[in-house]
């Protein structure tokens, strides 16, 4: 699509041929709005019907105007049809309206209802709409009249476009979704996953044992399911529509962040893959994050605690906002009770940064001024007289974003009268209930993002079993119940796109399929909207008990 091919131009094409166009477009608007039009004739048709479909803005730089319901204008960004239509231009449901497809491919033939549409229609008789031409679409986006001539919906926008300005997007609609993205071939659909340097062997192989033990499973008596696929029962036609034998290719990134998207773009030239699914990353995945962005290829939650978290961003969909969302949720957190008093953070350069960084911009006005933050250069020792300034300070509430070995050498004292509250991060800190001295846990609050322990124990409980039959140890349950859950729920959206192998459709089954899934994960509560991109929307604020062996015990949940 336009938009993924502009983000990866280079600076210098990027400017030769959109910004030129735009600029003059604007000169244009200002001295004669009627030349605004001319300024776009070298950029192809397709390209000014994407941005009207996506964005609602015609070639002159101005945006459409629409009205629903006879009379009710459109204002904004609602007028682009991307908001009813999806990205896809496929089939989609708003609310209880069934929004039909407006791809090329299904319009410019007569409708008919097959046998699944029969079934799930329970419909009389096959359909009798005819195949639009040029001539009737133009009609259908204007007057809100279909191939037939019958009135369409009224929640369908009636378009006020001219001639010239329907064209172009008409002719985005023929390219749409037209042909099977790459990486899809009659029999194999190909897949990658992402491992990044510095993940450990042992966590490598854990995960990668999940994966392939599920491909291998969906493989299993393709002879079988092939032949299925050709005569299956009129209730299982749609999940048959869309079966391939899957192929898992691994890409390992090796060396510093900085080469990594030079080895994204040698793994897709040798081998182009329908979509990521899952990946494991040590440090940030943006590299990862602008690479699928620009290339059009679906991520589908990879195990990452550093996601990117642009929310416009379409192809990568995570768990969560990682440690920003573990600031985000305790400001949100101190902000519902009494003012917390003067509030220290101390964190170390690399990723806890994010956490203090998202921790500070969330925090009300008067809170954040009474926050300071103790900043610890890489590599610097906790010595006893940093806890002694830092006692000195009197904190009302300490912030500790640091990991194991830093926590062992807290030497905050116990008796410091005016310390109410320390919080430590899950994310940093592998053991958090024995992370801090007995004498301070009564003061402890841990900020969790996960599925608490005891939920824990029993979503790996029910995928147990499945371990223990394909010979697969349980050495990293949280890494290993995120794979199981990413893989079958891209192998849910998968069946569901019914042989439509859009990318943009497959993203948008992915987002229905988180409410409907009922495997387990590493997280409380998952669940995605048209255009979410992150599937725990919030974590636990936690405390230790006086023995920690008893666990956790949740004090509140928190949604920033």
């Amino acid at each position: 699509m336009m938009l993924a091919r502009l983000n990866r131009m280079a600076p210098a094409e990027f400017y030769n041929r959109v910004g030129h166009a735009v600029l003059l477009s604007t000169v244009a608007l200002i001295v004669d709005p009627a030349m605004a039009s001319d300024v776009s004739a070298d950029i192809p048709p397709s390209e000014l019907g994407e941005r009207l479909y996506l964005e609602g803005i015609l070639p002159s730089g101005k945006r459409v105007q629409a009205r629903v319901q006879g009379d009710v204008p459109l204002a904004d960004s609602q007028v682009a049809c991307v908001n009813c239509h999806r990205r896809s231009g496929l089939s989609a449901m708003e609310g209880q309206t069934l929004v039909p497809a407006v791809s090329g491919a299904w319009l410019y033939k007569p409708r008919e209802i097959g046998r699944q549409d029969f079934y799930e229609t329970r419909s009389s008789g096959p359909g009798t709409r005819p195949a639009y031409t040029d001539e009737t679409l133009a009609r259908a986006i204007r007057e809100g009249v279909d191939a037939a001539g019958r009135p369409m919906n009224t929640l369908m926008p009636r378009y006020a476009l001219s001639d010239e300005e329907v064209k172009p997007l008409i002719a985005y609609l023929k390219s749409l979704s037209s042909a099977p993205s790459p990486g899809v071939t009659d029999s194999a659909i190909h897949f990658a996953t992402i491992i990044t340097e510095g993940v450990e062997t042992r966590t490598r192989d854990a995960f990668l044992n999940v994966l392939r033990a599920y491909f291998r499973d969906k493989n299993a008596d393709t002879r079988r399911e092939t032949r299925r696929a050709i005569y299956p029962a009129m209730h299982k036609e749609w999940k048959y529509q869309s079966y391939r034998r899957w192929v898992l290719h691994v890409w390992d990134l090796t060396g510093p962040p900085e080469t990594w998207p030079h080895q994204l773009d040698d793994h897709y030239r040798r081998e182009p893959v329908f979509a990521v699914i899952s990946g494991v990353g040590n440090g940030s995945w943006r590299p990862v994050h602008d690479f699928c962005e620009g290339a059009g290829v679906p991520c589908v939650l990879p195990n990452t605690d550093l996601p990117a978290l642009e929310e416009d961003d379409f192809y990568s969909i995570y768990f969560s906002r990682g440690l920003a969302l573990e600031g985000e949720l305790l400001a949100r957190h101190l902000g519902t009770g009494p003012p917390p008093g003067k509030l220290i953070q101390v964190f170390r350069e690399g990723p806890a940064t994010v956490a203090a960084e998202a921790f500070r911009r969330a925090l009300d006005p008067e809170d954040a001024d009474r926050l300071e933050d103790r900043r610890l250069e890489t590599g610097a020792a906790l010595a006893a007289p940093f806890w002694s300034a830092l006692d000195r300070s009197r904190p009302s509430t300490l912030i500790l974003w640091l990991d194991d070995p830093d926590l062992r050498e807290v030497q905050v004292s116990a008796g410091a009268g005016a310390l109410e509250r320390i919080y430590i991060s899950a994310t940093l800190c592998s053991s958090p209930a024995q992370a801090v001295a007995p004498a301070l846990r009564s003061r402890l609050r841990i900020i969790y993002p996960f599925a608490l322990p005891d939920s824990m124990a029993r979503n790996l409980g029910r995928v147990k079993p499945w371990l223990r039959a394909r010979q697969i140890a349980t050495t990293e349950p949280r890494i290993q119940l995120n794979a199981y859950y990413a893989v079958r729920l891209a192998g849910d959206a998968l069946m569901h796109i019914r042989g439509n192998f859009s990318r943009e459709y497959f993203i948008e089954k992915v987002e229905h399929a988180v409410d409907r899934l009922a495997a387990p994960s590493a997280y409380a509560r998952l669940s995605l909207g048209p255009d979410q991109r992150f599937a725990s929307k919030g974590g636990w604020i936690v405390a230790v008990p006086e023995r920690a062996s008893e666990g956790l015990e949740p004090v509140a949940w928190v949604v920033p």
